[in-house]
């Protein structure tokens, strides 16, 4: 496919570390769209989304236009500057990200340009980030307003609950099996005691 590949990427967490959502678009010259998409991660930092949207963005362009021309837009100062060496990459979990960055960076045949820009720059990554996001929490709260329904419980009963429940989806996620359990069991016997 003729033209330069752009990859604009972005990821977001709203209370970081909080819920996490990563997005990702490709065209070519900005122009054409070829591919975009996004996806919730889980409870994670901003970093973290980041790297995500930047490696899903990666993983399509080596596996369908590997031998192209690729310009990489990203409005993270700090992604931006680990995955072109400028700053060291030190925590645990984005050492092994920014691994993953330079392996699919070596395996795309052509000249690779990496620029940061402003956030009002990157809107349309943005907006994937936030389209995710939102879709997990209007599902979330659909579930919890049909649970609250079915049961006459007061304000401050209502929004513990919530907090708990909160809570015990991030021990999930966690893998924090015992906690996640511990917090249903309070959930259980708040709502029995009504």
């Amino acid at each position: 496919m003729p033209g330069l590949n752009v990859l604009e990427f972005d990821g977001g967490s709203r209370g970081n570390p909080g819920p996490a959502a990563y997005g990702y678009r490709v065209t070519i010259d900005g122009e054409i769209l070829l591919e975009e998409g996004c996806g919730y991660i889980g409870r994670t930092t901003n970093n973290i989304a980041e790297y995500r949207g930047l490696l899903e963005g990666l993983q399509y362009l080596v596996e369908e236009y590997p031998n192209n021309n690729v310009k990489i837009i990203g409005d993270s100062q700090l992604i931006i500057k680990q995955i072109q060496g400028e700053y060291s990459v030190n925590k645990g979990e984005l050492v092994k990200l920014n691994e993953k960055v330079q392996d699919l960076l070596r395996q795309l045949e052509g000249t690779v340009e990496i620029e940061w820009v402003p956030r009002e720059q990157n809107g349309d990554a943005d907006e994937l980030v936030n389209k995710a996001l939102d879709e997990y929490e209007g599902k979330g709260s659909e579930d919890y307003a049909k649970i609250l329904k079915k049961h006459n419980l007061p304000d401050e009963v209502k929004e513990a609950l919530g907090i708990t429940i909160q809570e015990s989806i991030q021990d999930i996620e966690e893998g924090k099996y015992e906690e996640a359990e511990s917090r249903l069991d309070e959930i259980y016997g708040a709502l029995n005691s009504e």
